[in-house]
């Protein structure tokens, strides 16, 4: 098994919390400090409307661990949007109709974002889903592939409430079929990054007044976004090392994994061809006779080759070689121990 020319630094951040600046019960110094004791690289704060956190100076490397400030863009039906990299607040309430405006208003300001928990199906409370419904909007750096709190929340039920409680992961099953589908659709036409992330708010349990829904402690050692970047985080710079993980953010050189089912660092997917690596994860390469797809997971998995929505290969073990033998939107889903584990982002071959 080949490794990709140039080795990558992996950097395993969790995205997506909500601290009691908008609707969390944590206080951002205590998020910060459970971050660092879950040995996080980076963090992504994005409370509702406001970029406060940063105001208020929390921003920057607190020991090894990165804290940036975002924003959930939070219209009140749907059409919720994760903006980072961004100077000042956007208005989303009143605006749910008109999702293209903050989207270009993201990118006005320099910055990237991501379509928020795209799927509303099979939620047992539907005010729960706020999903996107825009589908006609263009421009956005990518989609909020698996998140932790919605998968746990669309198999809640009223019989397994008290197992949900206490055993969260039992009831992931890994990111929407449907929004697994539309994202290699987007792929076909244009490249379209994923991220993993949690929508965590650490609220207390109706009627269970020592119980929280998904406390940060927990969350933030399961799904995590690995991003590989060509340099270490700039350790003296703060804002180079945002930099780093939104430029990898933004071209998809980043994998989602539950860290929490086996440490997803190490994990390669990449194009190659004649001895040299054409396309990383998030990269676009032309069909040419002889180029090779390549996947090595640091634990011994069930891996599937994935072309355009349809698995084409499949292992146990540890690594995968397969031709690109057409084009299409290239991805690997990896299992573990029945569970679901690693989801790349996308190699793709264009003809």
């Amino acid at each position: 098994m080949r490794n990709m020319d140039a080795p990558l630094y992996d950097y395993a951040g969790a995205i997506h919390i909500h601290s009691n600046l908008s609707d969390g019960t944590g206080a951002v110094p205590m998020i910060i400090e459970q971050a660092r004791q879950a040995e996080l690289d980076f963090i992504i704060l994005t409370d509702h409307e406001h970029l406060e956190a940063r105001e208020l100076g929390y921003e920057g490397w607190r020991g090894n661990t990165l804290c940036l400030v975002g924003e959930e863009i939070t219209p009140r039906f749907h059409n919720h949007y994760l903006a980072f990299n961004i100077r000042r607040p956007i208005r989303g309430r009143g605006n749910w109709r008109r999702p293209q405006a903050f989207i270009d208003e993201t990118r006005r300001q320099g910055g990237i974002g991501f379509i928020a928990h795209p799927i509303g199906d099979d939620y047992p409370v539907r005010g729960m889903a706020k999903p996107w419904l825009d589908w006609e909007v263009d421009g956005f750096t990518g989609i909020e592939l698996w998140s932790y709190m919605h998968d746990w929340a669309r198999n809640l039920r009223w019989k397994n409430i008290a197992r949900a409680l206490r055993d969260p992961d039992s009831l992931l099953r890994g990111p929407h079929p449907k929004a697994l589908k539309r994202w290699d659709e987007i792929g076909k036409r244009r490249r379209v990054a994923a991220i993993g992330t949690l929508d965590i708010h650490a609220k207390r349990a109706p009627g269970l007044p020592c119980a929280k829904i998904l406390p940060y402690r927990h969350a933030f050692r399961t799904i995590r976004t690995h991003v590989l970047t060509e340099y270490p985080l700039a350790q003296n710079d703060p804002n180079e090392a945002g930099r780093q993980v939104y430029e990898a953010l933004a071209h998809g050189r980043a994998y989602i994994a539950h860290d929490g089912f086996g440490d997803g660092a190490g994990f390669q997917f990449f194009a190659a061809k004649g001895g040299r690596t054409t396309a990383l994860m998030g990269g676009e390469t032309q069909m040419s006779a002889g180029l090779e797809l390549y996947v090595k997971a640091p634990e011994k998995c069930s891996v599937t080759l994935l072309r355009d929505g349809e698995p084409i290969a499949q292992t146990n073990g540890k690594t995968l070689e397969a031709p690109a033998e057409k084009p299409g939107v290239y991805r690997i889903e990896a299992r573990k121990e029945g569970r679901p584990w690693i989801y790349s982002n996308a190699v793709y071959v264009r003809g």
